[in-house]
């Protein structure tokens, strides 16, 4: 069964109250749930561009970075759905580590950091060696893909910090881990030895 038709088996519909200038249309939203992950998208009810949000919120509030409408909607029903797989995660040989450390020129691929530097982190009292973690590139809990083109190697610290969350744009949050890297800098919560 390919990933999309796996996906869509866990997309529900829910109709929601469009408010402010679209005077109680309604408007569909896809509101989905796979592992830990629960986003709704929508189209724009102008421009018809898809729209995304990734926070679980009691009332949903759309800007459309295409054309810049406003909307607000609430969720009439929610229903709990518990995706379920026979796949397990899988271990990467260490050929296969091997591999992706020499393609990745042996730096984290999300922060582009050498691996083998060392921080102080200020929480623990102690130096950490950033050695690499490998990772999905799509989250497991999202995609259920065990095979070796959805890994990266990864510094523990973009490993943590990106935990299973989803992305739609790998430029985007190349930068939101990169705030997450310049703010635990500033916060002097971890020092690059």
């Amino acid at each position: 069964m390919q990933s999309k038709e796996r996906l869509e088996k866990w997309v529900e519909i829910y109709s929601i109250p469009k408010k402010h200038k679209h005077k109680g249309n309604t408007v569909s939203v896809k509101r989905s749930i796979i592992g830990g992950n629960t986003w709704y998208i929508t189209e724009c009810p102008e421009c018809n561009d898809t729209n995304t949000l990734y926070e679980n919120k009691k009332e949903l509030k759309y800007d459309c970075e295409n054309c810049g409408c406003n909307y607000i909607g609430e969720i009439i029903k929610t229903t709990v759905v518990v995706a379920k797989t026979k796949k397990a995660r899988k271990v990467l040989s260490g050929k296969a580590k091997k591999y992706l450390i020499e393609l990745q020129e042996n730096c984290c691929y999300w922060c582009h950091r050498e691996f083998n530097i060392y921080i102080w982190d200020n929480k623990r009292k102690k130096a950490r060696q950033m050695s690499p973690v490998f990772d999905h590139y799509k989250a497991f809990a999202f995609s259920f893909n065990n095979n070796l083109e959805n890994y990266v190697a990864t510094c523990p610290l973009c490993n943590a910090f990106k935990s299973d969350m989803h992305f739609e744009d790998e430029n985007d949050f190349r930068q939101l881990l990169e705030y997450r890297w310049n703010k635990a800098l500033d916060r002097k919560e971890i020092e690059i030895l």
